[in-house]
């Protein structure tokens, strides 16, 4: 459930800059890559680059998550196993548990293995190349679309992929402070920030909309006497008008706070 305090524009060209989704993977999702803003000069028109996030919600015993390649690749060798299934072994694996965060910036060759439900924030854009589709067909009983040259332009010329963060479990503030914070990533793009929260606390938006995806607990956002309960499950759109305002939690509240960057 998406809710907004006001109405008004979203951003530049009534474009809001950034998307918050709810993924739940029945089945692993495609090898897929994004484009990164050093090929946006190059690309096709209607496409654009996107960068995301991961916060896994929850996970099957045994499920994970490929992020990035193992080691550094020599580009024939990319370019040979791209289509096929032999580009997953390419890939970093990752056990997933609920908690975790991942960045992947675009330019990262990725996929979302069966049994992971996470939140996504991205960049506000569609442009997706499909790499490897683990066999699977369309409605029309084809073979979907793969987009193998498109995404070998598109993956950046990097070292191995470094291990994703898990900002929270090793404590977001000191043990005495009752209302915890972690910066999950701080990009060009978005920055999020992991709150649980036990008491009030005083927020701004600092010129900039920002969005709560409550995770867990209850509570409500409140300004100059006016309150809007929040609840697990539901993500909040406060815009940069708003300004000063407050989190009181009903219970013990952990949610992401996720800001728009122009």
């Amino acid at each position: 459930m998406i809710h907004g305090l006001l109405r008004g524009q979203l951003g530049t060209g009534g474009r809001f800059p950034i998307l918050v989704k709810y993924l739940d993977a029945t089945e692993n999702l495609s090898v897929q890559i994004h484009p990164h803003r050093g090929v946006a000069h190059a690309l096709p028109a209607g496409d654009a680059p996107k960068t995301e996030s991961w916060y896994i919600v929850a996970a099957e015993r045994g499920s994970g998550i490929w992020l990035g390649l193992r080691s550094a690749i020599e580009s024939d060798r990319l370019a040979a196993e791209a289509s096929g299934p032999g580009i997953v072994s390419l890939l970093s694996w990752y056990r997933a548990e609920p908690g975790q965060f991942y960045f992947v910036p675009g330019g990262t060759i990725h996929a979302i293995g069966a049994g992971v439900c996470l939140v996504e924030i991205q960049e506000n854009s569609d442009t997706t190349y499909r790499l490897y589709d683990w066999g699977r067909t369309g409605d029309d009983g084809r073979p979907r679309p793969i987009h193998v040259d498109a995404a070998l332009r598109c993956v950046r010329s990097s070292p191995a992929a470094k291990r994703p963060r898990r900002p929270y479990r090793r404590g977001l503030a000191q043990p005495d402070d009752a209302n915890k914070q972690a910066v999950c990533v701080d990009a060009s793009e978005f920055s999020v920030a992991l709150l649980e929260l036990a008491g009030e606390v005083a927020r701004s938006t600092e010129d900039a909309a920002t969005i709560y995806v409550v995770l867990e607990g209850e509570g409500r956002i409140a300004r100059a006497g006016e309150g809007w309960p929040i609840a697990t499950g539901e993500t909040w759109l406060v815009p940069a008008c708003l300004g000063e305002h407050a989190i009181e939690p009903r219970s013990a509240l952990r949610l992401l706070q996720v800001r728009a960057k122009a």
